[in-house]
């Protein structure tokens, strides 16, 4: 008789039954069902495989079936005060700086060309080696990292860096060149966790998510892109894994300021991140950049995660590695990257530079020294503009 538990059956996730399109060898030509020994022992069998699959890793977000009004199958109830005085908070270390740190899922966006992939490597290399310079340095030991490249060839790499330069922990995931499939959006985060686990990694850079859902309709790719995000969020909270997901941007114009709604599939795919960087373009000098939040979980006046005020970078090659170099000079109004040097800032723009300097300043001597109304005056000091 034939084995009639193959490892190639698959396992129906809707209603616990064997796959009807699985390799099941208990049928015969006429599709009739082979016996189960009277003793049971094949059953038992069944059920040892059925749990050890259920259990598999790469079926993490699998859950037994929901029956209509069984609520406490999918919902727990707890006492709230009990929640909140037993819950111990662990402080989060900062992986870059302000921009993206321990435990945390991520969006990195920005236009095409600015640089998204030489900072991904930049920020993987570093949390890598732990460390680094200045305000963006990794507060974590060394440790694995892993970067899933969907975007760039091993020349682009070759062009960016030396070999020397990238430290060992770094590890260069991309799609097999012999893979017989396309990567199945519905099924990564379950490799992801196994692959990390495996791997002893608890941060993941994916270069981009655009390449996963490139032949997609864009009403599918911005509803995949959110159930993904969904996902990995899930993820983040069960393995306590730190992601960044860089991701293309709609806009048609370069140098307009950055909003939640330039991410491509916006509203899909920020609503589930805790935080959403940009990196920006500059009008003055083609090697300028500007990383900017615009979604963050903590606000403070003159902190890089307020819209306010953003971080200006040069791109220069240090050590090897070609890489965004923080210029605290360059520092100020998003508004005065988005114009060349010749242009003269507004008086907006001076004033919310004064503003961050003093931030006891009151309204009426912005008024006084920079000739605005009292209305955009309180606005500056209330972190409106």
């Amino acid at each position: 008789m034939a084995n009639v538990h193959d490892e190639s059956q698959s396992w129906d996730e809707r209603d616990g039954n064997l796959d009807e399109g699985s390799h099941d060898q208990t049928r015969s030509e006429s599709n009739s069902e082979s016996p189960i020994p009277e003793d049971g022992s094949e059953l038992d069998e069944v059920r040892r495989r059925a749990t050890e699959r259920l259990r598999d890793p790469l079926l993490f977000e699998l859950k037994r079936p929901v029956a209509e009004g069984d609520w406490a199958s999918l919902f727990e109830v707890r006492d709230l005060r009990e929640v909140i005085r037993n819950f111990k908070k662990i402080p989060k270390r900062s992986l870059f700086g302000e921009f993206w740190k321990e435990r945390e899922l991520v969006i990195l966006v920005s236009t095409t060309g600015a640089g998204k992939s030489l900072l991904s490597v930049q920020m993987a290399n570093q949390i890598a080696q732990g460390g680094g310079l200045g305000k963006f340095a990794s507060e974590t030991e060394p440790q694995p990292v892993l970067y899933v490249d969907f975007e760039n060839s091993d020349e682009d790499h070759w062009e960016r860096a030396t070999w020397e330069a990238i430290h060992p922990n770094l590890k260069h995931v991309r799609v097999h060149v012999d893979a017989m499939n396309e990567p199945d959006p519905e099924g990564l985060v379950g490799l992801f966790q196994k692959m990390s686990m495996e791997l002893g990694s608890k941060v993941i850079i994916l270069d981009n998510i655009s390449y996963l859902f490139s032949e997609l309709s864009k009403q599918d790719m911005h509803q995949q892109a959110g159930s993904l995000m969904k996902r990995l969020n899930r993820w983040r909270k069960t393995d306590d894994v730190a992601v960044l997901v860089v991701a293309h941007t709609n806009k048609d114009k370069s140098f307009t300021p950055f909003e939640k709604k330039d991410i491509s599939g916006s509203s899909n795919i920020s609503k589930f991140a805790e935080r959403c960087i940009c990196l920006g373009l500059s009008a003055q000098h083609q090697d300028l950049r500007y990383m900017k939040s615009m979604k963050g979980r903590s606000k403070g006046k003159g902190e890089y995660n307020s819209e306010r005020w953003v971080s200006g970078f040069k791109i220069d090659q240090v050590g090897g590695l070609a890489q965004l170099v923080h210029e605290p000079s360059l520092d100020g109004p998003e508004a005065g990257f988005l114009r060349s040097e010749s242009t003269e800032p507004s008086k907006g723009d001076l004033a919310k530079a004064y503003f961050h300097e003093n931030p006891n300043v009151t309204g009426k001597e912005l008024m006084e020294r920079f000739g605005i109304s009292k209305a955009y005056a309180s606005a500056i000091r209330n972190g409106k503009p």
